[in-house]
């Protein structure tokens, strides 16, 4: 589908919910792990650590992986060009990815993507993600969390049908749609079991999907990081801890889901020290007699 109209179209599904409420990849099996280059038309393809790109005069497109690769990294970049888009299906069925990491500045995880990669057990989102298009993961068996970028606006129907395993889905983004047959197959009267917890923001589409459904889920307030009920130094100071944590090696569990949507309240993706500011310096504007909430105070700076 054209990327325009991907976007008009991501863009009327979320404001029509605010106004109201099977196929193989490209996947190729090659001896070796050095870069090989092929002349195609207007583009060549290039095989990088195991990922297959197709590079054009001033971007580049992602086509698949060798048959074999367990873990790949998507970079923003490829020779100099921009990696703008991952093809549909470009994955699917690969049986032995595990792990994936996507550092390309993309918009769209494209329809069927991932599609039965029934290994696959963990998977880094860039922050400029916008739209998870239907059935990008359906028959993920292995997949157990799943973090939304803030930037996320829209996940489709069955995108997430046969995730049996998955235990957590982190939304940070008050205004993610996340469709009702998000775990329903495409053509089927069937949906996949969640027996996982959704972690969302108090008053979000993606709770209000939760209610509507009955999916598990656990909802907070932005920066409000030890759920006491008030923002202030102690969040600040959870928040300094976590960021201790991650910058000597730790990892977010899916225990911990609750820091991505409460400590990362800038929105960058992160949580550092930069969110432990924000909410030292409401503290102290509401220690002298300002009464908005956290987020109002978020949306002026």
């Amino acid at each position: 589908m054209n990327r325009i109209i991907k976007k008009v179209t991501a863009t009327a599904l979320s404001l029509a919910l605010l106004a109201g409420t099977g196929m193989i990849s490209n996947n190729f099996a090659f001896g070796n792990n050095t870069a090989i280059t092929v002349s195609a038309a207007s583009a060549k393809s290039v095989i990088i650590n195991n990922v297959i790109y197709r590079e054009y005069d001033s971007y580049v497109e992602v086509s698949g992986c060798r048959s074999t690769t367990s873990s790949i990294t998507i970079p923003a970049k490829i020779n100099n060009k921009p990696v703008v888009s991952i093809d549909s299906y470009a994955f699917s069925y690969s049986s032995y990815l595990e792990n994936v990491t996507i550092n390309a500045d993309i918009e769209y995880i494209e329809e069927g993507t991932f599609k039965n990669c029934r290994n696959l057990k963990t998977v880094t989102l860039p922050d400029s993600l916008e739209v998870i298009w239907q059935g990008a993961f359906s028959g993920c068996s292995n997949l157990k969390t799943l973090i939304l970028p803030y930037n996320t606006t829209h996940v489709s129907s069955s995108a997430l049908y046969g995730c049996t395993r998955l235990q957590n889905i982190v939304v940070p983004n008050k205004n993610t749609f996340i469709s009702t047959a998000v775990f329903k197959h495409p053509t089927l009267s069937t949906t996949s079991e969640f027996c996982g917890r959704i972690t969302c923001l108090k008053g979000s589409l993606a709770e209000r999907m939760a209610k509507l459904r009955g999916h598990r889920y656990s909802s907070y307030s932005l920066g409000d990081v030890n759920n006491d009920g008030v923002v202030n130094v102690m969040d600040a100071s959870a928040i300094l801890s976590a960021y201790t944590a991650l910058s000597t090696g730790g990892t977010i569990t899916s225990t911990q889901a609750k820091l991505w949507v409460t400590a990362d309240v800038d929105h960058d993706g992160r949580i550092n020290a930069s969110d432990a500011s924000c909410v030292l310096s409401y503290a102290s504007k509401a220690g002298t007699g300002y009464t908005g909430t956290f987020e109002q105070f978020m949306a002026t700076r």
